[in-house]
């Protein structure tokens, strides 16, 4: 399924390019190291500070709903209760970057540099502020948040990269690369291979492309935050994204689309406008960093097929 978490990717052959090779090298390395930080939060979590926090916050965590009694059994919101280990470990770190600043100007000193004031800074980091400016209360949503970025600017960058290399050609317009190649006759069997195993036509494809290169813009340009202008284009990418995601996992017309639009998640649940706040920095959330994931991969195995 599009929006499903699917961090596989066709393993190449002897024939195939070596622009393929490259990707996916690249895509798996990205995939393995976003999954092993990840991986090593939560279990570290789980494994030791659990119970800790549960104990330690409990007032808080019966507040919020990070843990309660259902039927006598205790639940676990382990969204909620990671999050207060996940902020205890940051403010853990602001001091570690204070005192270290401090430590450097230290030694300097001592070895008779003189550093021009050079480590003589402010390190003020007040996590709550830093916490508006997502949108979102919660730091485990947060860090996983920030991990979607890094790995969606990671993808589109050899994606964009891949696209070039097997055109040939390395100043065509990053926006241009799916029209363009789509339009080659040595590249037909794409599209319709596309449309056949995922039901993703030309018209989707370039929807898709157009949405994600305009969000790597507003990360590289504006540094991910939505202003009165990027929201406005941003949300038209949107609604054409929408328009032809509904018209091919939602048309209802034959009894295999009722089977689909049944399994697919409907339009609505993704980029919602909620989270599309002006002055915030906008998180990619999963399922629109799966759906670039899977059809990226997919188009490119096509490519190189």
């Amino acid at each position: 399924m599009i929006t499903s978490y699917i961090p596989t990717l066709e393993s190449p052959n002897e024939n195939s390019p070596t622009w393929y090779k490259n990707f996916h090298s690249s895509f798996y390395l990205s995939q393995l190291v976003n999954n092993v930080l990840l991986s090593y939060m939560d279990n570290f979590i789980e494994i030791i500070s659990l119970e800790k926090i549960i104990i330690e916050n409990r007032e808080e965590l019966e507040a919020n709903g990070g843990i309660s009694i259902v039927d006598g059994e205790r639940k676990i919101d382990r969204d909620k209760v990671y999050s207060v280990d996940v902020e205890i470990a940051l403010n853990e770190l602001i001091e570690r970057f204070k005192q270290q600043a401090v430590e450097i100007n230290n030694t300097l000193t001592c070895m008779g540099v003189n550093s021009n004031g050079y480590m003589e800074r402010t390190v003020n980091v007040d996590l709550s502020i830093l916490k508006n400016s997502v949108g979102t209360n919660n730091w485990h949503h947060i860090v996983k948040g920030f991990l979607n970025v890094w790995e969606f600017l990671f993808l589109f960058s050899i994606a964009e990269s891949a696209l070039k290399t097997s055109l040939d050609n390395f100043n065509a317009n990053t926006s241009d690369l799916i029209a363009i190649v789509t339009k080659k006759k040595a590249n037909a069997t794409v599209i319709s291979n596309m449309k056949e195993k995922h039901n993703i036509d030309r018209r989707f494809m370039l929807d898709i492309w157009s949405l994600y290169d305009d969000l790597r813009n507003i990360y590289s340009h504006t540094h991910g935050v939505l202003s009165d202008d990027n929201k406005e284009k941003f949300k038209e990418y949107i609604s054409k994204f929408k328009s032809s995601f509904d018209k091919a996992f939602h048309s209802k017309d034959s009894p295999e689309m009722l089977i689909l639009d049944t399994l697919m998640v409907g339009s609505s649940e993704i980029f919602k406008d909620e989270f599309l706040v002006v002055d915030n920095f906008y998180l990619i959330g999963d399922q629109e960093l799966n759906i670039f994931r899977n059809v990226i991969t997919e188009f490119m195995t096509e490519l190189a097929t």
